[in-house]
């Protein structure tokens, strides 16, 4: 794929059942399909500098690092940090690992890098805030009021969510902070987008 003049190549981590059981149900392997992963590590040899962003793809950085010297950076975003290390030892010390080896890590928040103490302190680590996409383009005024027509919201003033439902995002919370929001002024709706 070419996108202003520069060539892109998807690499497709294969998930297979196998995989899945020990990754997810046995919690027993860190990075999904690490074989499939390190057959690709050549393909980079001759790069010169890897920004990884993800678990995989920090992994395949490493792997990379570790094979032709190449500098990576890794970048990390919450459940990497936050879940996926506390799941087994062996998870933790290859995040360790990572961390150590990576020339730059950078976290979404002063708080995930904070946390990612517990896995290692030697590591060199930056706050990278992550905002909208560059395509990302505010609606006009026609468009929210289309918007909030088709979904019976006219006169309404919408409070979202977008994320992860899952715990650790303390989605639990949002039906009484929404209650309570809604008893004091009736003219909000809200709405939840996001997967879980």
């Amino acid at each position: 794929v070419m996108i202003d003049s520069i060539e892109f190549e998807n690499l497709w981590v294969k998930h297979g059942f196998v995989d899945y059981i020990l990754t997810v149900k046995l919690k027993n392997r860190a990075i999904s399909n690490r074989v499939y992963i390190d057959r690709h590590a050549s393909k980079l040899k001759d790069y010169d500098l890897i920004m990884a962003h993800g678990p995989d793809a920090n992994y395949l950085g490493y792997v990379v690092n570790k094979q032709y010297g190449t500098p990576f950076t890794t970048s990390w975003h919450g459940s990497d940090i936050n879940v996926m290390p506390e799941v087994n030892k062996k998870t933790k010390s290859l995040f360790k690992d990572i961390m150590e080896a990576a020339t730059l890590n950078l976290f979404v928040s002063k708080r995930l890098l904070e946390t990612s103490h517990s896995i290692t302190t030697s590591a060199k680590k930056e706050v990278l805030y992550t905002g909208p996409a560059e395509g990302f383009k505010k609606q006009g005024v026609e468009q929210i009021n289309q918007t909030k027509a088709d979904n019976e919201a006219v006169n309404k003033r919408i409070i979202g969510f977008i994320g992860n439902l899952v715990p650790i995002k303390n989605i639990q919370s949002l039906p009484i902070i929404f209650k309570n929001i809604t008893d004091y002024d009736s003219s909000i709706q809200f709405w939840i987008i996001g997967d879980g």
